[in-house]
Order: structure tokens, then sequence, then C-alpha cells
């Protein structure tokens, strides 16, 4: 198998992929504020350093993302009981009813694509991205 060419293909596939409306759905769920306030639905209050380490991004990035998120109303900011030198970002209702609303649209969407597929693409899909999961960090 010559595996660069494979290499061009796939780059040129996943090129392909950010056209489409769906991609570009799950990409905002997997970045930026929609990933902040997923994060925050799973771990509820966290300091921002520990939003930056899951990110991967500066901690300059995730204070600039706060500050547009908390204008907003999505997330609110508190200092720490146990530490008031620390701050805490929490999601407030209206970020948790934003963020749910976008996760079920995508959901519905993604389902559709799965539908379409059909079940042995699908469980071939999701069986390849899982060992991909698996494998890159790894690999890299």
């Amino acid at each position: 198998m010559d595996y660069y060419a494979s290499a061009r293909k796939l780059l040129a596939l996943r090129s392909s992929l950010e056209h489409i409306p769906l991609n570009r759905h799950l990409l905002e769920l997997t970045r930026g504020e929609f990933f902040v306030l997923s994060y925050l639905n799973q771990k509820k209050a966290v300091n921002p350093k520990e939003l930056s380490r899951a990110m991967s991004v500066s901690t300059a990035r995730i204070a600039a993302l706060l500050k547009h998120m908390e204008e907003k109303g999505w997330i609110l900011k508190t200092l720490d009981s146990r530490d008031n030198r620390q701050i805490l970002v929490s999601m407030t209702k209206s970020g948790k009813s934003i963020f749910e609303a976008r996760y079920r649209e995508t959901i519905l969407q993604i389902a559709g694509l799965l539908e379409a597929l059909g079940p042995e693409d699908t469980e071939t899909l999701l069986r390849i991205e899982e060992k991909m999961v698996h494998i890159f960090p790894s690999a890299l």
C-alpha cells in the first residue's frame, strides 16, 4: 500500500469536509466557546488553567474567551472558596440552555448522516475513529 498517496487522499477528503455545514457544527462543539460549555457541563466548575490545558491553548486565549462568554451571560467567574487567589468558572442557566440546544441540534444532524451511511458503514466509521483516538497520542 502506498501510505503517502493514501495520506494525500485523506488530507484532501478532510479538507473537503471543512465545507460541509454538519462538520462545522461538529468543530464548533469541540472548539472555543462550545468546548468550554461542554467541559463545564461535565465538570461543573473549573480553574481557567484547567481549560487552557484541556484545549491546548494559552491562558491568554482562555482569558479572552472567558471574557466574551461572561459578557454573553454563559459563564460565571467566582473566587475559589478554598483559595481566594484562584478563580473558578461555571456555566450559567443561559449557557446550559444554549449548549443543550446546539448539542441536540448537532446530534440530530449526525444521526441523520449515520442513518444515510447505514449500519455497516456507521460501525466501520466509529471503529476507525475510536482506533484513531487511541493511536494518535502515542503516534505523534
